[in-house]
């Protein structure tokens, strides 16, 4: 039998538009997702060009060349009156005579204690070093010590010995029952200017040098214990005698993981009509760039998965229906292939596909140009 009803709809699905755009907003979104690694791998970067000493450290660096002013924690020490000190474009030269009345290293000291883990870099170049006669050698010195009873110290230098050796001079001292007790090693040195570094974490020290501009190279350790440092000496070497001696200070670097008490504010240009930047300010600017890129990672993440959740079910979902004729126009009706209810549909619709109202299983609307169906139940 067959039967015409009154108009239904069955949807056809279709393929939806989209936006024409160099750049759909789905995109921006993945590339805002992938550039996260690349940011964080940036960020990570900038953290390495601070002190690696720990966020609450402090840093002190002293630039000797082009004539800049001592920063205000360092002061002299060793000098006499009779001793030549001339800051000049390569440095700050030191040079001391026979005719000095100090034994001792001339140069520059760190008038506040360093605690925990630190690393202290000086630069050195030597002008005029011959061998003495006697005494430990001459050259150039950084020299550290403990704020403990036995005055815990450890000298490391750079000079040339007796012997018209060149060597760097790693010594650890002591005091055992009243008197000093040295431990020393002496390594192979050539070229007259390069870096010494004094490095403690924990309570072992490491001594590294680098000569000309080369890769520093671990001489050897001791143990310094944790104690703070009431002394970082750096300067020109007579060898404990009075031994003439002419060297020049390129610039030192003092890091700490700790805070050290009563460091003054840095007024040394880094370079040449450019403050220094102090360092809490790094901190600060590295801390905000972190947050700027967790929100922009977090927006581009909420935006990616909005417009994928939106996406999803736009695929399937049915087009508004068309305005509803004024007049009945023929329909076809027929069974749904999954659940066998009566499905009807414009015959206009016949050859394309659209769902089962009840199961939602996809049918496929008769054609043959018939305007109606014959339908059977079983």
């Amino acid at each position: 039998m067959k039967t015409t009803v009154p108009e239904s709809h069955v949807p056809a699905t279709r393929e939806r538009e989209r936006p024409q755009c160099a750049v759909s907003g789905r995109s921006r979104s993945r590339l805002a997702v992938r550039a996260l690694p690349a940011a964080l791998v940036i960020l990570v970067s900038l953290g390495r060009c601070t002190p690696a000493a720990g966020q609450n450290g402090d840093e002190l660096f002293q630039d000797f060349r082009g004539g800049k002013p001592l920063h205000p924690s360092l002061r002299w020490t060793g000098t006499d009156g009779d001793d030549l000190i001339a800051p000049d474009e390569r440095g700050l030269r030191i040079k001391l005579t026979a005719d000095s009345k100090r034994k001792d290293a001339v140069g520059v000291l760190l008038a506040v204690p360093v605690k925990g883990n630190f690393e202290v870099t000086a630069g050195y170049e030597l002008i005029d070093v011959n061998p003495p006669t006697t005494g430990n050698g001459v050259g150039f010195e950084l020299y550290v010590m403990t704020r403990t009873p036995t005055q815990e110290a450890i000298a490391f230098s750079r000079v040339k010995r007796a012997d018209a050796s060149d060597v760097f001079s790693c010594t650890r001292a002591t005091t055992v029952e009243g008197r000093r007790r040295y431990q020393s090693n002496q390594f192979p040195a050539a070229a007259r200017s390069g870096q010494l570094r004094l490095s403690r974490s924990g309570g072992e020290a490491v001594l590294s040098a680098a000569e000309e501009g080369g890769a520093f190279q671990e001489l050897c350790r001791f143990d310094l214990g944790v104690e703070d440092l009431k002394m970082v000496r750096v300067g020109a070497y007579p060898g404990n005698v009075a031994a003439p001696v002419e060297v020049r200070l390129l610039d030192l670097k003092v890091r700490s993981e700790q805070p050290m008490p009563g460091l003054a504010a840095d007024l040394n240009p880094t370079t040449e009509g450019s403050p220094a930047v102090p360092r809490r300010w790094l901190v600060v600017v590295e801390v905000l760039g972190v947050i700027v890129l967790l929100a922009l990672g977090a927006l581009g993440a909420w935006v990616y998965l909005r417009r994928r959740r939106a996406a999803e079910p736009a695929a399937e979902a049915p087009e508004d229906p068309p305005p509803a004729a004024a007049t009945p126009s023929a329909v076809v009706a027929f069974l749904c292939t999954g659940c066998g209810k009566t499905m009807r549909a414009r015959a206009s619709l016949a050859g394309k596909k659209g769902k089962c109202a009840h199961c939602g299983t996809p049918v496929l609307v008769p054609g043959d140009g018939a305007t109606s169906t014959d339908i059977k139940r079983g």
